[in-house]
């Protein structure tokens, strides 16, 4: 899909607002909603497959539990797609997705967390009118019919109490995304001027429709500046004082606004040019598995250092992306892979003060789970299941990719 990269606060503003003078009513207006998270290397991924990519049946069951437990604070007499939503706006997994029509929201969802500041953010920008044009024609009816483009919940609870409402609405079996804006049910939900997306198979996530490449865009902003959008963000009133009212907000704001970042991460900042010069580095790998009785298997490392890594190494002068990953794969468990395209997802960290290292995880298949560990590098290698393989990962962006690619094989079965 279509990206740009942002270097300062200005340019953010240039990008978010390109496109959406509305020559026909002679105002400014967008058809796009917005989508902030604050690693650029994460997809379109619900919290559902996320957390329960080992069973995505048990969507039922949690549903069903926060009605039957949440009693006491839920109306009983709520649809089924507010329950979803409440759900949604208190953490429980669901396969919604929350989006915004303010881009500057979700320039405060790219920069909020802290733990982050060490990796690019991202915001996604969804082109509404075109993602309609793939719905179903009986949706389509409907909201031509309404003069509308975003669903409301009362059209979501005239196709039914459930999501096989949407299921029975697919084309010959092809999954479908739409958009819909809740009630104001609660404070958070208006004052982040929100909207959710949702689709019609539990399997899908977003980016991996295929139509994803011309609806959706990407705007990355650099972890060198994500200090200076985040403060001038501050200076209109785009803080969680106002995304999460109540005391939880303010005192997340208190907690933000006096913490030292400052001299972490602006002290290499030049202030004339608006960028902080650092090194760059580059590793590639893979999500190795394999197939065995019919169950996939990923490969995980145990360093020598004590941490437990996906298949990595660093470029060297003159290879490509999948020629490193083979080497290293090959240093590394001596096993042969076939890659699996298109799969390529890349996190970026930084290892130390001054140092941003970007790292491509293709996804790769093997014959044989006899792999030899390189000992300088490799204490042991092992070949688990998903859920073993999760739990065992260290840090939260190998998790990520490999519930990613965990998400895409279980979907091509």
């Amino acid at each position: 899909m279509r990206e740009v990269t942002v270097h300062n606060w200005d340019e953010l503003q240039k990008v978010i607002f390109e496109d959406v003078w509305d020559e026909s009513i002679m105002r400014y207006r967008s058809n796009s909603v917005y989508r902030g998270m604050g690693s650029a290397h994460w997809g379109l991924l619900s919290s559902l497959n996320r957390v329960c990519a080992h069973d995505l049946s048990l969507e039922k069951q949690m549903l069903r539990s926060l009605k039957k437990y949440g009693y006491a604070d839920l109306d009983q007499s709520a649809s089924f797609w507010q329950f979803l939503v409440i759900g949604q706006q208190f953490g429980l997994p669901t396969r919604l997705l929350d989006w915004t029509y303010s881009p500057l929201v979700a320039a405060h969802f790219a920069t909020e967390d802290q733990k982050l500041y060490d990796r690019d953010g991202v915001i996604y920008k969804a082109d509404v009118n075109r993602i309609n044009t793939h719905l179903p024609s009986s949706l389509q009816e409907m909201l031509r019919g309404n003069r509308a483009n975003i669903f409301s919940m009362d059209e979501l609870e005239q196709l039914g109490e459930s999501f096989d409402s949407l299921k029975r609405l697919e084309n010959a079996g092809q999954p479908f995304a739409l958009f819909f804006e809740p009630a104001s049910m609660v404070d958070r939900i208006a004052n982040q001027y929100a909207l959710f997306s949702v689709t019609s198979s539990v399997q899908t996530a977003l980016d991996t429709l295929p139509y994803a490449e011309e609806c959706f865009s990407r705007i990355v902003i650099p972890a060198r500046v994500k200090l200076e959008i985040r403060d001038k963000l501050d200076y209109i009133n785009i803080s969680e004082r106002m995304i999460y009212p109540g005391l939880d907000g303010i005192c997340k704001w208190i907690t933000r606004r006096y913490a030292p970042l400052g001299p972490v991460y602006n002290a290499a900042r030049d202030t004339s040019s608006g960028s902080a010069p650092l090194r760059k580095e580059k590793s590639c790998g893979a999500v190795i598995f394999a197939r065995q009785d019919q169950k996939l298997l990923y490969l995980i490392e145990i360093m020598q250092q004590g941490h437990v890594s996906l298949c990595k190494g660093h470029v060297e002068s003159g290879e490509t992306e999948q020629q490193t990953a083979a080497r290293e794969i090959m240093e590394e468990t001596s096993l042969s892979v076939t890659f699996i395209p298109p799969f390529r997802e890349t996190i970026t960290y930084s290892p130390r003060p001054g140092r941003l290292k970007d790292v491509v995880f293709f996804l790769a298949e093997t014959k044989s789970t006899q792999a030899k560990p390189q000992p300088s590098e490799v204490q042991e290698i092992r070949f688990l299941p998903y859920e073993q393989a999760l739990a065992l990962l260290t840090y939260e962006d190998d998790r990520n990719v490999l519930t990613r690619a965990h998400t895409v094989l279980t979907a091509a079965e």
